[in-house]
């Protein structure tokens, strides 16, 4: 007796039983992964480590590698600070920490996020600009890989920190740049240093030309070299520009005097009368 289209078949709510205690021990496991974070917090704030003689990262790295263990003690201060005194301060990430007690992150998510807001381009934004990126990538981290969010943190980073470092004063004023060709043939990098005037004409022009972060789904640098590539493009199609070696391109033709006669009867060459 065949089963009714009506009612599930016996493979498919096994199948979906399946499915459903995979999500359940994703939950499970993102649930344990906040309370190892959190019982990292208590130790170190609570200066256990301190009193066995142990770094935090040290401790931690017994079960993980080093660098997993010093990413899992920094997500820690972040999302449950303390007072010397134990007392509970605010997070550092209140939306990751939010997210990551919700069990709707993982650990990997939140490590991310940390890792991106602590230095570099996320020192130089505005703390209402840093607050607003760490609630946008916490909501994120609920729909994408750590990966996939690590790229997403890195283009908006880029938006929001589109003037970069500022300059080493201290640097010497040179002008150098290094084109190396990939060996296989696909492009190549550019590497250099130049000096505030060159470094301002150039940032000037590049600027001139430069696509609005919103016309296109690219990082600030990738729409950088766009740009030079169009300013590039430019100036060679203008013609004004030497060949090679300083010297505009030369063309040299050698033809017979007597068949140009022959071939072009009533025209005026510059060289000599009508033929």
């Amino acid at each position: 007796m065949s089963e009714s289209p009506l009612v599930p078949s016996r493979g498919s709510v096994a199948r979906q039983d399946r499915i459903d205690q995979l999500s359940y021990l994703k939950t499970v496991l993102r649930q344990a992964e906040h309370d190892m974070v959190e019982l990292v917090a208590s130790l170190d704030s609570g200066g256990d480590f301190v009193e066995l003689g142990v770094r935090p990262v040290s401790a931690v790295a017994v079960r993980c590698r080093e660098f997993e263990a010093r990413r899992m003690v920094a997500v820690a201060r972040a999302v449950f600070p303390t007072t010397l005194g134990g007392l509970a301060l605010e997070p550092r990430l209140p939306a990751t920490a939010m997210a990551l007690a919700g069990w709707e992150i993982d650990q990997a998510h939140a490590e991310v996020i940390e890792h991106a807001l602590r230095k570099g381009a996320a020192e130089r934004i505005s703390p209402e600009q840093w607050s607003s990126l760490e609630e946008q990538l916490a909501g994120l981290a609920r729909l994408y890989r750590p990966d996939e969010l690590a790229g997403l943190a890195a283009r908006m980073l880029d938006r929001l920190d589109q003037d970069g470092p500022p300059p080493n004063d201290d640097e010497p004023q040179v002008n150098e740049l290094h084109l190396s060709a990939s060996a296989d043939g696909a492009g190549g990098r550019v590497k250099g240093r130049l000096d505030a005037a060159t470094f301002e004409v150039l940032c000037r022009a590049v600027r001139g030309v430069l696509c609005p972060a919103t016309d296109e789904l690219k990082s600030l640098g990738e729409r950088q070299a766009d740009a030079l590539g169009e300013i590039c493009e430019h100036a060679l199609d203008e013609g004004r520009l030497p060949l090679e070696g300083g010297e505009r391109p030369h063309v040299t033709a050698i033809l017979d005097y007597q068949w140009m006669r022959e071939q072009a009867r009533g025209l005026m060459f510059d060289f000599g009368g009508r033929g």
